[in-house]
């Protein structure tokens, strides 16, 4: 995936109406969160989950700011002056024919999750959304809402609400037990081979590790245009891994799954805009933060996630490595019941097929 595609993966978390984007434009903030405080009835089920989404949608079909308002985190409003909040409501625009059509939903412990379709809308950012949602003050509040064109599959739920950390995360994820994929030094020079994968598995998670030749910019990270040519976009420098189909085998079944998964893990440029005293956009400050998308054969999306994921974190940098988590359930795996292995989407592959080992406590 080249950069212009990485910046579409991070280009999914986007913001719902104009009204919303306006605001967020004036205060800075990046995503949307909204409280479901009036949903209070069942907040650790999913039918709390389903009652929060509710009233999103009437929010949003009704254009009442002050309802929307009232549905906010206390993080997403803590920077609103008086002002802003005044004004809130008159920057937000009816949708009548808004119509959301759940395809999943779940709840565990204080998280909740909502996969649906988008109908009638005429002001959608996107066809299809996922919403993830946490308990605050004792009721349902979105945490993130992302927004895509194409398909979502329903078992990205379990991406949205992914299960307990495995034997391996419990071990300490030891990954210098964890052997190395081989590269294809027949075809490519040492220079060429930017990273290094190695891969396992538990009852809960497939782990795949990428270790790139230097260090990584840490998540977060500012990133400032080349002064020598200031017109070219802003570079993190890290190059793409690549593109990576996972294949299953069911065990003793000796036939590979029809369906296939792909899933790619990028660097994207964050913007954050700056504002002057009457709160008009005047300059963009750019960070690194790190992603991962996991798609099906027919390019549904089932995970897209990031860095900046406070509630479920698959996604992790540090020093030169590049860690993901990929619930085995979104691949439709119980447990240690299939084989798993994983190529490069790319047939000119510059890591040869690797076949993922369960993890075995030492």
């Amino acid at each position: 995936m080249n950069k212009q595609l990485t910046v579409f993966v991070a280009s999914l978390v986007v913001l719902f109406g104009a009204g919303i984007f306006a605001w967020k434009q004036w205060i800075g903030a990046a995503g949307v969160s909204a409280s479901a405080s009036h949903a209070a009835a069942a907040p650790r089920s999913e039918d709390g989950v389903m009652a929060a989404y509710r009233l999103l949608e009437k929010a949003n079909r009704e254009g009442d700011g002050e309802l929307l308002l009232s549905l906010q985190t206390h993080e997403a409003t803590a920077g609103m002056t008086d002002a802003q909040r005044s004004a809130f409501p008159k920057r937000f625009p009816p949708d009548p024919g808004l119509h959301y059509v759940p395809l999943a939903a779940g709840a565990s412990g204080s998280h909740g999750a909502v996969i649906a379709r988008i109908e009638g809308s005429t002001r959608a950012t996107g066809k299809y959304e996922s919403v993830k949602l946490v308990l605050e003050d004792g009721s349902w509040k979105v945490d993130r809402e992302s927004f895509d064109d194409s398909p979502l599959d329903a078992r990205g739920l379990y991406a949205l609400l992914p299960p307990e950390d495995g034997a391996f995360a419990r071990a300490g994820s030891p990954w210098a037990a964890v052997p190395y994929s081989v590269s294809n030094t027949q075809f490519f020079k040492e220079s060429e081979l930017d990273w290094k994968m190695k891969a396992t598995r538990d009852e809960s998670f497939l782990y795949v590790r990428f270790e790139a030749k230097s260090l990584l910019p840490a998540p977060g990270t500012e990133m400032y245009k080349d002064k020598a040519h200031p017109e070219s976009p802003v570079d993190t420098g890290v190059p793409p891994p690549p593109v990576m189909k996972i294949k299953l085998d069911e065990a003793g079944a000796g036939t590979t799954h029809n369906e296939e998964f792909s899933f790619q893990a990028s660097d994207v440029l964050r913007t954050r805009a700056t504002f002057d005293k009457i709160g008009k956009a005047n300059s963009n400050r750019f960070f690194v933060v790190y992603a991962l998308s996991l798609r099906s054969t027919s390019d549904a999306t089932i995970l897209d996630t990031n860095t900046d994921d406070t509630v479920a974190q698959m996604v992790a940098v540090n020093d030169r490595f590049f860690d993901l988590k990929i619930p085995l359930k979104s691949l439709g795996v119980e447990g240690n019941k299939s084989a798993i292995t994983l190529q490069e989407a790319n047939s000119f592959a510059k890591i040869l097929p690797y076949q993922v080992a369960k993890f075995a406590p030492q």
